[in-house]
């Protein structure tokens, strides 16, 4: 019980350390950013800290005579610390960008980032890690097992690690925020420190100083005892390349598995949490054992080897988790908690049981030390600060070095290769017999032994001959595209893909890919399509570009955030005003994945305005001494961890401050993968800063947030209304610009309006009122995961604004008589042809044009045609007959007509369905007069039968449709069938009981069907109709 209290603070210890290490760690990347380096450099100072404080305290814990007053005032001090931190972090801020000017180089400002953040967390990071060695020397009163409560101690303080990592991840930054939360884990911390001073007198006595030293095993000889101590520096080094390995793993599997489960903020905590929960598992296991082992040291080598040999039998099998993660997920998902606990499956099937051997290896390290050590607290501190280290070497170098050259497969192959060397280390050093026993156990052990290299040896040859993984199916984004996926349809994909470049690293994943097909060029980044050629998103990443830079009045310092594929910066460059385009992109591997999109690439590439940095959008604003004209930021979904923070108040007012007067910002905000709660979270957050902003759109889902910066006291410089038309002129005095977006069908004024959406009051009403997403409450990255799995979007009711803006833009432009009625019919025809543009602006021309008589049969077919669009088919019934009643012998407006009352009839959403019905009829009866090979006129004829159930009917019709189907091209019989038609209209006899019919249509269609699987299948229904009408 005295113990359990003990285990228990150290328990809330370890869970404040991880919440420490999180929210710390979210601080620093707002201010050095997320870029690789600075996240491993603070990473790094993080732990060189709990190193350099485990090595040094180590050695103070063997010398002090209150070992539990000494652990009482680190946890005091660490609290402390927690209270003043955010004046440190705000001090520390100023004086990065005071310094940021006269940092020269990057490799300048790579060891400044360093060596600052270092300064500002080595005392209270250096505090944490005295607590494992201090604590180590508290519960060492128990003497005779020294390694059961080693590891019961470390086990407490993982399981705590992990909990915080889990409840700081999925709740606590959630509810409470950042200030809030560190507020509550300095509570815990000091409630850490004063609890261990309330129970001083209470739990285990305190050890002597003379009491700590080795308690050796009765029975080894002189000859093991030396042996064991030629051994005992070699055991730090073991564990110094075990922490090594730990880490580099760590980071493999973690930019695995993000390629499977995703990379939001809940995946990187479930991630750590599973790993340092089953760290924790695999030492309390040993901890039970680790005093009863014949031989610590051989133990510990033992589960070295059996993390290499678990990681090479299940590596195979790592290609194959996207599809069996997309197959569980269509099997099981439905809800948010399922698509978690298939992440967790997945994370555990990769982790779990390495990550309990990690665990499991240290207490036996620990007993294989403390054996041989002179000071228990000052080896055990030694011990963990060597494991530290290799952690520490291990995660800078697997990111910096080893990933990037080695990718992920043969930087993991490296890690089993190197717990295969530890393990024939360890075990060529480990004592004969630890604990007496004579020569049987020695024996015993020798030929374990020696089987355990035998086996080594084969699965490092082994290695070599592990197939390749397949990066296509790796990056198929299995953790948003499963819906409608299943292997064949898989297969089918990668197929028609070709690679163009693909290369992994400690930031991204990132390839580039083709469809053979088309030509068309994917850039996927982490496994999501960040970027392609396909034209709706062409058109989006150009407009990106187009509308601030038209919006404002110079735009000559443009600042562009995200490179992507390249095409925002392309367009950015046919402005020949911009003297200066800074790019700011985060993904170093994305700059040359650019490459490959050649149009846009060969736009920029030597044009000397333009200049690509890497770094983060937040670090590069918060030291930009220069102020922009236009900021463009183009970041990928906000689901994404670490995307949030460029949806906040905090950078918004960062962005707003680098504007000048009269600048424009524009955010792309997506509307997929969203709710309207957080899209409108967003929009709100946005408009908090940019108070006069509108919205504009290119497709359904694709959404941009334009702003602009007014001096203090003056208001906005084109009123609302004229915004589109301001816009349009300064486009045309660029004939590149216009060129390039008359290339999309924006070809004047009026089309080049229905880009935008709402007006800004309309915007203001739609976002309302509530709360914002800020730095220190990121509500968007924590609630836009949660629609990830699900797919849902967001459904704006564009017609409500698109309407008034449609008549508005419509009625100015007849009257300034800038558009001709041919014009405006060519408009109404490019929109029908786009279908990712609103129709709603178009329907409006048609309107006047038809209240002003200048309507003629193009006009009401496309009016159809759109109202077929808006689901207005009521309306387009009456549009298209008033174009027949011009051309009654026209066979495209007679079909039109007839498939829209099918479908009235059909939806059953008209009434006077039978006269829809019978409209039908006549309009293919009379088409199948004229051109009796029609074959779309004989199908149609056979759905007008069908709803009539009249079968001779459908007999006739469906024959006739087959004989004009075999006459027709093979593009119409592949597209509608001609066979098909036959055994469709078969399937609907058999529905209301005509067998007989049925098999008329099967008795005519068996001898004209060329594939044997379909005869026989034919064959059969045919046999079944006539058994069942006989």
């Amino acid at each position: 019980m005295k113990n359990f209290i003990l285990y228990l603070i150290f328990f809330v210890s370890g869970f404040c350390g991880l919440c420490y290490e999180i929210l710390w760690c979210r601080e620093f990347n707002l201010i050095l950013g997320h870029t690789t380096y600075a996240t491993a450099m603070v990473l790094a100072s993080f732990m060189a800290g709990l190193a350099a404080g485990s090595w040094f305290f180590g050695r103070v814990a063997d010398r002090v005579r209150s070992a539990m007053a000494l652990y009482a005032y680190l946890e005091l001090a660490i609290g402390v610390y927690g209270i003043f931190f955010y004046r440190f972090i705000e001090i520390y801020k100023d004086f990065y960008i005071f310094a940021h000017p006269y940092i020269s180089s990057p490799a300048a400002e790579i060891a400044f980032k360093l060596f600052s953040s270092f300064a500002l967390i080595i005392v209270p990071t250096t505090l944490m890690g005295a607590t494992f060695p201090v604590m180590a020397k508290i519960v060492l009163a128990n003497l005779e097992k020294r390694g059961s409560s080693i590891g019961l101690i470390y086990f407490f303080n993982s399981a705590g690690g992990a909990l915080g990592c889990f409840i700081c991840g999925f709740f606590m930054l959630y509810n409470f925020g950042s200030e809030l939360s560190l507020n509550i884990v300095t509570g815990l911390n000091i409630l850490c420190g004063v609890s261990m001073l309330a129970v001083k007198s209470y739990c285990t006595p305190e050890i002597p100083a003379d009491a700590s030293g080795p308690v050796a095993a009765e029975g080894i000889s002189n000859a093991a005892a030396a042996e064991g101590g030629r051994a005992y520096n070699f055991i730090f080094i073991y564990f110094l390349f075990s922490g090594f390995i730990s880490m580099m793993l760590e980071v493999c599997w973690t930019r695995f598995l993000i390629l499977i489960i995703g990379s939001s903020t809940y995946s990187f905590s479930l991630m750590l949490s599973v790993f340092i929960f089953f760290l924790a598992a695999g030492s309390l296991i040993a901890a039970y054992f680790a005093d009863r082992i014949e031989d610590p040291l051989f133990a510990f080598g033992a589960c070295e080897f059996s993390i290499g040999a678990y990681i090479l039998l299940t590596l195979p099998f790592y290609e194959k988790l996207p599809m069996a993660f997309i197959n569980m997920n269509n099997s099981m998902g439905g809800s948010y908690y399922i698509y978690m606990s298939l992440n967790l499956v997945v994370c555990l099937a990769v982790m779990a049981v390495p990550a309990l051997l990690f665990g499991a290896s240290f207490p036996l390290a620990v007993r294989a030390v403390e054996i041989r050590a002179a000071d228990s607290a000052s080896a055990i501190g030694r011990l963990y600060s060597y494991n530290t280290v290799g952690c520490i070497l291990g995660s800078f170098l697997t990111g910096i070095v080893i990933l990037p050259s080695f990718g992920f497969k043969n930087s993991i192959e490296t890690a089993i290769v190197i717990a295969f060397l530890i393990f024939l280390a360890a075990s060529a050093h480990a004592r004969r017999s630890e604990a007496g026993g004579g020569a049987a156990k020695s024996g015993n052990l020798r030929k374990t032994a020696g089987i355990m290299r035998s086996v080594c040896a084969v699965m490092l040859v082994s290695i070599f001959f592990l197939p390749a993984w397949d990066h296509k199916i790796l990056n198929i984004g299995s953790f948003y595209r499963t819906r409608g996926l299943n292997e064949a349809a898989v297969n089918d994909l990668m197929a028609y893909n070709r690679v163009l470049y693909y290369k992994e690293s400690i930031a991204a994943t990132v390839y580039v890919m083709q469809d053979v097909r088309n030509g068309l060029k994917f850039l996927k980044i982490n496994g999501k399509t960040d970027g392609s050629t396909t034209r709706s998103d062409m058109l989006t990443q150009s407009v990106l570009a187009v509308l601030p830079m038209s919006r404002v009045r110079s735009a000559k310092n443009i600042l562009i955030i995200g490179l992507g594929t390249g095409t925002t910066l392309a367009a950015a460059c046919k402005f020949s005003e911009a003297e200066k385009i800074t790019c700011v992109e985060i993904i170093p591997e994305v700059i040359e994945a650019a490459k490959y999109f050649n149009e846009s690439y060969d736009a920029y590439k030597n044009d000397p305005r333009v200049s690509i940095v890497v770094n983060d959008a937040r670090s590069f604003l918060l030291t930009a001494r220069e102020k922009f004209d236009v900021i463009i930021s183009e970041p990928s979904n906000p689901w994404i961890s670490g995307i949030s923070s460029l949806f906040t108040t905090d950078f918004f007012s960062m962005a707003h401050e680098k504007l000048n007067d009269g600048g424009a910002m524009l955010v792309w905000i997506q509307a997929y993968e969203s709710s309207p709660e957080v899209f409108k979270l967003a929009l709100r957050t946005y408009l908090s800063v940019f108070k006069e902003a509108s919205l504009w759109f290119n497709s359904t889902y694709d959404v941009f947030a334009l702003g602009v910066k007014t001096a203090p006291g003056s208001k906005a410089d084109i009123d609302p209304p004229d915004e589109p038309y301001f816009c349009f002129r300064k486009i045309q005095k660029s004939p590149p610009i216009a060129k390039m977006i008359e290339d999309y069908g924006i070809r004047d004024a009026l089309t080049f309006s229905t880009l935008r959406l709402m007006s800004p009051e309309q915007l203001k009403v739609y976002a309302g009122d509530g709360i914002l997403n800020s730095d220190n409450f990121q509500v968007i990255e924590y609630e836009a995961p949660l629609l990830l799995f699900s797919g849902q979007r967001v459904s704006l009711d564009y017609r409500a604004y698109a309407d008034s803006l449609g008549e508005a833009v419509a009625r100015r432009s007849m009257d300034s008589s800038e558009i001709s009625a041919e014009k405006m019919i060519a408009n109404a025809a490019f929109f029908l042809g786009e279908e990712f543009l609103e129709p709603r602006i178009p329907l409006s021309l048609l309107d006047m044009l038809t209240e002003r008589g200048a309507a003629d049969e193009r006009s009401w077919r496309l009016m159809a045609a759109l109202q077929t669009r808006t689901g207005e088919f009521g309306a387009a019934v009456e549009s298209i007959t008033r174009a027949i009643v011009t051309a009654p012998d026209n066979v495209e407006y007679l079909k039109m007509r007839a498939r829209l009352s099918l479908t009235l009839c059909e939806n059953r959403v008209a009434e006077g369905a039978a006269s829809h019905l019978k409209t039908a009829e006549s309009d293919y009866a009379k088409i199948s007069a004229a051109a009796p090979s029609d074959f779309e006129a004989w199908h149609g004829l056979v759905a007008v039968h069908r709803l009539r159930r009249d079968k001779k009917s459908i007999i006739d019709s469906a024959m006739k449709a087959f004989e004009a189907g075999q006459a027709a091209t093979a593009e119409v019989i592949a597209g509608s069938g001609g066979i098909s038609v036959l055994l469709k209209a078969a399937e609907k006899l058999i529905e209301i009981n005509e067998y007989k019919a049925a098999a008329e249509l099967y008795d005519f269609a068996l001898p004209r069907t060329k594939s044997a699987l379909e005869k026989e299948l034919i064959g059969a229904k045919l046999e079944e109709c006539r058994f069942l009408f006989n």
